[in-house]
């Protein structure tokens, strides 16, 4: 009888305890996906954090450049609040709300890319020559070729002919013709008068 007692007082304990225990489990916010390292899908192992007002309120570690983050702590919520997310110490820039149960795609990058031919670099500039300045404009640098903007259009029609010009010297109609002619004129009267000298 002590037995049964015992056994029964265990189960009703056991079924008391069952709904604190649930009670305990926090509630959490979940965020999944890739994250990108200099350009480079991340190694495994890199270490992805989640932070909430400046503490860190969850960490986990990529597996094929991917992760899956449980952000949330016994006792406590955070509906609404603001979530930020670290990749191996380095901000990501990345927030997100925080909603209990709600799984976010949240995909990371940090560093930077490694630049190579092709690339395109964009840079702030502040020209001044004489009097001309050219301020808070961006300068687009291209390392290699520019990309193609798009097949090029077909040429267009030609433009209508030009008035013609004045005639040259050389041209028919010109003064060389007739200066051509006059000088042997003069040759042919210079002959025949000659000729008749001799005669006489």
């Amino acid at each position: 009888m002590v037995k049964l007692i015992t056994v029964v007082a265990l189960v009703l304990v056991a079924m008391l305890l069952l709904p604190a225990a649930a009670l305990a489990q926090p509630e959490v916010s979940w965020f999944y996906g890739d994250v990108v390292v200099d350009g480079e899908k991340a190694p495994d192992g890199t270490v992805v954090s989640a932070w909430i007002e400046g503490n860190k309120t969850a960490e986990t570690t990529t597996t094929d450049g991917e992760y899956v983050l449980a952000v949330g702590e016994p006792g406590k919520t955070y509906p609404g609040a603001t979530v930020t997310f670290m990749v191996d110490g380095s901000d990501t820039g990345v927030t997100r709300t925080w909603v209990a149960g709600e799984p976010f795609e949240t995909d990371l990058t940090v560093g930077e890319a490694p630049i190579g031919p092709g690339a395109e670099i964009e840079v702030d500039v502040r020209w001044t020559a004489g009097n001309s300045t050219l301020e808070d404009s961006v300068l687009t640098l291209y390392l290699g070729e520019k990309p193609a903007d798009g097949a090029a259009g077909a040429a267009g029609a030609a433009g209508t002919a030009g008035t013609a010009g004045e005639p040259g010297e050389d041209a028919p109609g010109g003064i060389a013709l007739p200066l051509v002619a006059l000088i042997i004129a003069i040759i042919a009267v210079g002959v025949a008068v000659m000729s008749m000298r001799r005669k006489v």
